[in-house]
């Protein structure tokens, strides 16, 4: 019996380290925390990287996940109070995107690919917060992959970055309402 719970107790700590490790979060302010965080606009625009990476997605991927990532981060924003007329703008990069299944892309590129190969998805976002003299007040750095085969099989084409921008979402409309200064 103490066997078995060692063995969980063992396990439980590899899996969260391990769940840990696929993921990276910061939001870092440069100097004082503005009087007030409400945001008036939010830019998501791929890296060059990105849209120079044709042989894994294409330029209607690419669109398709920006619109996405800004969509969820303004529905976050506009459930915590956070939108405004006047306010912050918030501008995303996405660095990395990673697809569970192939691509149409790589449909093109790799003539006998199944629609049954998966892999493990997810998504690289940069952001900056930027005042109204155009001044970068917070830098936003975020990762996240996943790590377990056994969830993509399931998965659509962009289940992982979809899920990876949710969570940015989630966590930057925490952080910015839970603001002392907000």
């Amino acid at each position: 019996m103490l066997k078995n719970i060692i063995a969980i107790g063992l396990f439980t700590m590899i899996a969260n380290g391990a769940l840990a490790a696929n993921s990276k979060y910061e939001l870092v302010f440069n100097g004082e925390t503005p009087l007030s965080l409400q945001i008036a606009s939010v830019s998501v625009v791929p890296s060059k990287s990105v849209a120079a990476e044709t042989k894994v997605y294409d330029e209607r991927d690419v669109t398709k996940m920006q619109e996405v990532l800004q969509n969820k981060v303004l529905s976050r924003l506009q459930q915590n109070g956070l939108l405004a007329d006047e306010g912050l703008r918030l501008e995303f990069i996405i660095t990395d995107l990673k697809p569970n299944r192939p691509t149409m892309a790589q449909y093109r590129t790799k003539p006998g690919l199944s629609g049954e190969s998966i892999a493990l998805g997810g998504a690289s976002i940069e952001g900056n917060l930027i005042d109204a003299a155009g001044n970068s007040i917070a830098t936003i750095n975020f990762v996240w992959e996943e790590n377990w085969i056994g969830q993509v099989p399931s998965s659509t084409t962009w289940y992982d970055a979809r899920r990876a921008f949710s969570i940015l979402a989630r966590k930057l409309a925490r952080d910015l309402a839970s603001n002392p200064a907000s």
